[in-house]
């Protein structure tokens, strides 16, 4: 299984542990555990980067430089290049 994988099934895992919760409870119960754990956080960095990169090489490098050097555009811009990616 793959990273998005795992980590879509830990994601289930939470929502059958925590049957009442509800989903924004279930992301800051998954973002807890990702926060928590360096090997989890850089996989999942690294898993994503890789599918930006092979999505779009091009714009995978512009917004990760936006990234770098903390402009005030980084987080649209790298939301906006996922939400392309999981459309396609």
């Amino acid at each position: 299984m793959n990273l998005r994988g795992q980590a879509r099934e830990a994601f289930d895992q939470l929502a059958r542990e925590h049957p009442t919760a509800t989903k924004e409870q279930l992301f800051k119960l998954f973002q807890i555990v990702v926060e928590s754990d360096d090997r989890v956080r850089d996989s999942l960095t690294q898993s994503i980067f890789d599918d930006m990169k092979e999505f779009d090489p091009g714009r995978a490098s512009y917004v990760m430089d936006l990234v770098k050097c903390d402009h005030p555009e980084a987080v649209a811009a790298v939301k906006l290049l996922l939400s392309q990616m999981r459309r396609q």
